[in-house]
């Protein structure tokens, strides 16, 4: 026989349930979009939709996708769930160059949310929508012009002269077995250390130099960090409700504390270096439009997108 419910459970309970049931409901409420239109689809699941391995962390980001995609081969395109979001996954080559391309007016915004309010960070390359991003995007093409990289070629090559050198001295150390894997993502911290912002990582000759250790806490796979990104990712909209930012705040601070005082230097002392920093140095003394100046400036305050700038 079941035990009796006392009477003062009965209204917290009823509420519970009543709310659980809301929350089901809006969540599942487009679980079948895709079936309902005919569109290839795996079988989505409570509360995740299709994306339950990324939120749990059960499967690198990269491998999900890649098995998300081949899961539907043969087909033009397929359709995913997550929570209440519907995504569209093209497939066919042509279907994709033409949303690249020719309706790429249609396609531009990635679905991400970028909001000054909610997070400054958001208001990188890969979160703008619209006007704010075609604004930020055209200012920084002349950036990344032939000429432009060329300039910056003698930066690279001192990075790679202080490659071979540590390369030499580990094999002097060890013999002929160097651990190339953490040695050349050592040398890419230098490189953007020193192109994008303009320091000196000192990566190669100390594995544990503070550059390093703030780059990688930037996008370091512990389950915080997984769990901040995936909800980021899927679900931008619910995150800027509860406040959750798209980044560790720690290093955060760190670059953009490192990036004022390197401006502040060259200012004072009129020092100038063929690097990403004193280009959009030189774009936000030469801009004119409000909206130009708003967008190089949002960048020199927000130094940790310059990470995402070279993956754009």
């Amino acid at each position: 026989m079941l035990p009796e419910i006392p009477p003062w459970m009965l209204w917290p309970m009823t509420l519970l349930a009543l709310v659980f049931g809301l929350v089901y409901l809006y969540v599942t409420w487009n679980f079948n979009y895709w079936k309902k239109r005919g569109v290839p689809t795996a079988k989505p699941t409570f509360p995740f939709g299709n994306f339950s391995e990324i939120f749990t962390i059960s499967q690198p980001s990269q491998d999900f996708y890649r098995d998300i995609y081949d899961r539907f081969k043969g087909q033009r395109y397929a359709g995913c769930v997550t929570f209440n979001e519907v995504i569209l996954i093209p497939r066919d080559p042509e279907l994709i160059k033409s949303i690249m391309v020719k309706d790429f007016s249609h396609f531009h915004d990635r679905g991400m949310l970028s909001s000054e309010d909610y997070d400054s960070m958001s208001m990188n390359l890969f979160n703008l929508n619209g006007r704010p991003w075609n604004v930020l995007r055209n200012k920084l093409s002349p950036t990344f012009t032939s000429g432009k990289m060329k300039g910056m070629f003698p930066l690279i090559r001192k990075c790679t002269d202080e490659l071979r050198h540590t390369i030499l001295r580990d094999m002097d150390k060890s013999g002929n077995e160097i651990e190339f894997k953490d040695l050349l993502a050592r040398y890419t911290t230098d490189a953007i250390a020193s192109v994008a912002f303009g320091v000196e990582g000192g990566s190669l000759s100390d594995p544990n130099a503070e550059f390093r250790t703030y780059g990688r806490r930037v996008f370091d796979l512990s389950f915080p960090n997984n769990l901040r990104m995936a909800t980021v990712l899927i679900v931008p909209y619910l995150c800027a409700r509860l406040g959750i930012k798209t980044f560790d705040p720690s290093p955060v601070k760190y670059f953009t504390r490192m990036v004022h005082q390197t401006m502040a230097y060259r200012e004072k002392n009129g020092v100038k270096r063929q690097d990403f920093l004193q280009l959009l140095m030189g774009l936000r003394k030469d801009e004119q439009s409000q909206d130009g100046k708003k967008a190089i400036e949002g960048l020199l305050t927000r130094p940790v997108v310059y990470l995402f700038l070279y993956f754009e």
